[in-house]
């Protein structure tokens, strides 16, 4: 077989599991709750999060601090296909088809620098990546925003390399809609004016930077009185991922400093980090001479993100991804004509790479739950309906008609968060007591480990009574409880 069939080959293998992980895929509950913003945004015309009452912040009321664009755009799959998760994961996996288109042109407008092969070695990258593998379907906007970003970066590329102004206000605008999507988008026009500053175009630069503020400034497009945006400026300063050391001049740099746990916080990101790192050192010079430009868009791109993003979360990595793959990809290639031990490292590396990813990839897989089958069994096991419970996020998922939910997560935030007590299961009832809900879930697959430890959940027994609720059923998956009679 030839080279680009063992290529062709692998790809078919990685693509069948990446469809059949569409279906059979561990939940993130992210889905649920931007899926719920959308699902407010279609009915009622605005954003609120019923899954946060209690919490403090009006969320439940209304919300101006969100992913503006993304949940404007999963509003309308809700309003044509309802509350589906499957249809709400659509939206990314559209944009990661259409990044794939964008990525393909790259690789073929560069034939001097590149060969057939190499679009096919940067996409089993890429999907080999367990990050990347999962969220590239998640109902959360990395992906769109990476879709987004890179074809902005293959329109800055364009506009420079062509000479034609109208290509890079383009990439200016689709920067800006980056933005628009989620703050964390302002990267891609921070990227681009770089980008255009060591091209010594000082001038585009700032009309860059011009056009693509102004389409990020669709961001506060439902921001109509002063009301409002004083609403706003009070929910995202007190975003419960944001403290107070987020706010100050120097933290910036401080997180900037920081950034190296986004690359090395597990095996899996070590792995994808190591192999961009060793590219960089063993070929540096090839893409100095070569790949200047994409050389800079992305360590503006690292510098940027490190700069504004509110932690070195990993996931939010998935936006300059691609850029890193090029350039491994740019390494890889190069192997045969490099010397053994740059050769062996970088293949060690890239086995490594493959093998830890495998196992994290079959534990996305192996670990998945019919999360709408979950929902249906416990609704029928509850007596009640359109009343408040408290159910992990999956929940959302299809019973939104029927129940107005409430998260565990809500107390673990109002605790850790804004009240900075350690919690325990009287405060939890008398939570979720005062703030009227009849039922509590708690499950194994979706509840987080403190709040399973706090009821002691392996030794509950049916009809048991704790801090005014009742266990109204129990078995190894859930626990559900009902609010006493007064």
């Amino acid at each position: 077989m030839s080279k680009r069939a063992w290529l062709s080959l692998a790809l078919f293998v990685l693509s069948g599991i990446f469809v059949f992980s569409f279906f059979h895929k561990r939940f993130n509950g992210d889905e649920a709750i931007i899926g719920e913003f959308a699902y407010w945004l279609d009915k009622i015309g605005y954003v609120k999060a019923e899954m946060f009452d209690g919490m403090g912040m009006g969320w439940e009321k209304r919300m101006y601090h969100y992913h503006k664009f993304f949940t404007l755009v999963g509003s309308w799959i809700i309003h044509w296909f309802g509350v589906s998760l499957f249809a709400l994961r659509s939206i990314s996996l559209l944009f990661f088809l259409l990044f794939l288109v964008f990525l393909n042109r790259y690789f073929q407008k560069r034939k001097e620098v590149f060969d057939a092969n190499d679009f096919l070695i940067c996409v089993i990258v890429l999907l080999l990546n367990s990050t990347f593998f999962d969220f590239a379907f998640v109902y959360r906007p990395e992906t769109m925003i990476m879709s987004l970003g890179f074809i902005s970066f293959y329109l800055l590329q364009k506009g420079v390399n062509e000479q034609k102004n109208a290509w890079l206000f383009v990439s200016a605008a689709l920067a800006g809609l980056c933005a628009f999507t989620h703050l964390n988008g302002l990267i891609f026009i921070f990227a681009g004016g770089v980008t255009l500053l060591f091209e010594r175009k000082v001038l585009l630069a700032f009309a860059y930077g011009l056009v693509g503020g102004l389409f990020a400034l669709l961001y506060f497009y439902d921001l109509r009185t002063e009301a409002e945006f004083q609403a706003f400026l009070h929910q995202f300063t007190n975003d419960p991922n944001l403290g107070q050391q987020h706010f100050h001049l120097y933290t910036p740099l401080l997180k900037i400093l920081n950034d190296h746990m986004r690359f090395f916080r597990s095996p899996k990101e070590i792995g994808f980090s190591v192999l961009f790192l060793l590219s960089l050192l063993f070929y540096f010079r090839s893409i100095r001479a070569k790949h200047l430009m994409l050389l800079i868009y992305t360590l503006a791109l690292i510098i940027g993100l490190a700069g504004i993003s509110h932690g070195p979360t990993p996931y939010y990595a998935i936006l300059y991804f691609p850029y890193l793959a090029i350039l491994i990809t740019i390494a890889i290639r190069q192997l045969n004509s490099s010397p053994k031990v740059p050769r062996t490292v970088l293949v060690v590396a890239l086995v490594l790479y493959g093998l830890t990813n495998a196992y994290y990839i079959s534990r996305l897989i192996v670990h998945s739950v019919d999360i709408v089958q979950e929902s249906e069994a416990i609704s029928h096991s509850l007596p009640k309906k359109n009343v408040k419970v408290i159910a992990g996020e999956f929940f959302f998922f299809n019973q939104i008609q029927n129940y107005h939910i409430c998260i565990p997560l809500t107390y673990e935030i109002l605790c850790n968060r804004y009240r900075s007590r350690s919690f325990g299961a009287e405060d939890f009832f008398r939570f979720a007591r005062e703030n009227g809900n009849e039922y509590v879930i708690l499950s194994k697959a979706f509840t987080s480990q403190p709040i399973l430890e706090m009821v002691d959940f392996d030794h509950l027994q049916p009809q048991q009574s704790m801090f005014g609720y009742s266990v109204l059923k129990k078995d190894d998956k859930h626990a559900i409880f009902q609010k006493n009679a007064p």
